[in-house]
């Protein structure tokens, strides 16, 4: 089941506990996971672009579509880093 957080992106599982935890090694870890995660789709989204140019001009509104998906799912992953940089932040201190 997908939990969404305060600000309505999506909980990728164990991330509602982490929060409720308030433990800076939780915190470390989805940092470092959402750093691997965005570095992951940022690839992806370079490679894309890359290649796009290559797709018949009939299939280029697919390649639109995509682009726009993994922008937006680019984004969510970036907020969500924040959230975690920032709580990383928050706990330290």
């Amino acid at each position: 089941m997908d939990r969404d957080s305060a600000d309505g992106d999506k909980l990728l599982p164990g991330e509602a506990a982490a929060i409720a935890s308030g433990r800076r090694q939780d915190a470390k870890h989805w940092v470092d996971v959402y750093r691997e995660l965005f570095g992951f789709k940022s690839a992806l989204m370079e490679e894309l672009y890359k290649q796009r140019g290559r797709v018949d001009p009939d299939g280029q509104s697919e390649v639109r579509d995509d682009e726009s998906i993994f922008q937006r799912e680019a984004a969510r992953l970036e907020r969500r880093l924040r959230f975690w940089e920032n709580e990383l932040t928050r706990l330290a201190s």
